[in-house]
């Protein structure tokens, strides 16, 4: 867990050996989301409405620090929805969903391990003000 980033590795790993909770697979879904929503000032200006913006004069870190919250709004919904395991307003025969650990065989080939990997959404975090993400 520490060489794959991750703030208090003891915790995930103790979380994982002691509760058998899938934290090593959680943790690498909650880096890769995290990378993908982290937005840099050089992000934000490949969007046109941003270059319009800022043209017009508006802050470039008050942009910035919108844009990081919708993203980070927007991953916190899809989580939790992924962590909802169905939906509430369905009827109660349709099929719902969940999110599960898989390893590799000595053979390349997936399995699962019936492990769940859910709670994502708790573990999103927040952006400290550089746009990083920390537990």
């Amino acid at each position: 867990m520490r060489q794959l980033g991750a703030e208090d590795p003891e915790e995930w790993a103790s979380s994982e050996l002691e509760e058998d909770i899938a934290q090593e697979a959680r943790w690498l879904a909650i880096r890769q989301i995290r990378e993908a929503i982290t937005w840099t000032p050089e992000g934000i200006r490949r969007i046109p409405e941003v270059t319009s913006l800022l043209e017009a004069g508006a802050d470039e870190q008050l942009i910035l620090a919108a844009v990081r919250e919708v993203a980070r709004e927007a991953a916190f919904t899809v989580l939790n929805v992924i962590d909802s395991t169905g939906d509430p307003d369905a009827p109660e025969d349709s099929p719902g969903w969940m999110l599960l650990e898989a390893r590799v065989d000595p053979e390349g080939e997936p399995y699962l391990t019936g492990r769940d990997v859910g709670a994502l959404h708790e573990s999103l975090g927040f952006p400290a003000e550089d746009g990083v993400y920390r537990d």
